[in-house]
C-alpha cells in the first residue's frame, strides 16, 4: 500500500509538472501570444500580425480573402473617453510615402467607429496594414484606399484578415467632415474579414 501511494504521488507531481510545461511560453514571445484562443482544438502558442507583403515573403501567396477563417472568440467592445474628431491617434506611411494618420474619429469614422463597432482597439493591426505592405494598397478607387493585416500562426495558417480604409482627401465624401491641419481625413474603419466583431487576439 506504501509503495502505491508513493508511485500515485510521483505520477501526480509528473502530471503536474507537464502540464505546466505544456503552457509554459517563451519571454521573448509574449507579446504574440493569444492567451486563452482555441483554434481547432489547440491553443496557438505565437501569433503574428504581418501585412499581405511579409505573408507572402514568408509563406507565399495567401489565400482568398473570402477563404474560411479559423474560428477565435471574439471579444467585446469597450467606451472610449470623448477627444475631439481630429485629434491623430497615430500616424503611419505605407512605402510609397502616403500619408495615412488615424484620426480619434466619432461614431461615423475613426478609431471611435472601428473601436466600437469592430472591437479594434490598439495599434498593431493598423500599423501592420500600413507600415510594412506594397508600394499599392490591397484596393484603390480615387482617394479610397484599402490595406490587409494577417493575423498568423508559425505555420502561416490565417486566423484573421484585417481590412482597414482610408481617405486620402482631407474632408469625408460627404461633406461634413474638413480636417483643420489640411491632412488627410485618414483611417476610415478597420474590420476582420467574415466576423463583425474581431476577436480580442487581434488587439
Amino acid at each position: 500500500m506504501k509503495k502505491q501511494s508513493k508511485l500515485g504521488a510521483v505520477i501526480a507531481a509528473l502530471g503536474a509538472s507537464l502540464a505546466l510545461s505544456a503552457i509554459a511560453v517563451p519571454a521573448a514571445h509574449a507579446e504574440d501570444v493569444a492567451a486563452g484562443v482555441a483554434a481547432q482544438g489547440r491553443q496557438p502558442s505565437t501569433l503574428l500580425l504581418l501585412s499581405e507583403a511579409q505573408y507572402r515573403a514568408r509563406f507565399g501567396k495567401p489565400p482568398a480573402v473570402d477563404a474560411p477563417k479559423k474560428e477565435l472568440p471574439l471579444g467585446a467592445s469597450l467606451p472610449d473617453p470623448p477627444q475631439p474628431w481630429y485629434k491623430i491617434d497615430w500616424a503611419h506611411r505605407d512605402l510609397s510615402g502616403r500619408d495615412l494618420p488615424t484620426r480619434h474619429g466619432n461614431t461615423a469614422f475613426g478609431y471611435v467607429h472601428y473601436a466600437v463597432s469592430h472591437n479594434i482597439r490598439t495599434e498593431r493591426a493598423i500599423k501592420a496594414a500600413y507600415e510594412n505592405n506594397f508600394p499599392d494598397p490591397d484596393k484603390s478607387n480615387g482617394t479610397h484606399l484599402e490595406y490587409l493585416a494577417f493575423l498568423v500562426d508559425a505555420q502561416g495558417d490565417i486566423f484573421v484578415i484585417v481590412r482597414v480604409i482610408n481617405e486620402q482627401a482631407p474632408r469625408t465624401s460627404d461633406g461634413q467632415y474638413t480636417t483643420p491641419d489640411g491632412r488627410p481625413i485618414g483611417t476610415i474603419t478597420a474590420f476582420c474579414e467574415g466576423v463583425n466583431v474581431c476577436p480580442d487576439v487581434v488587439n
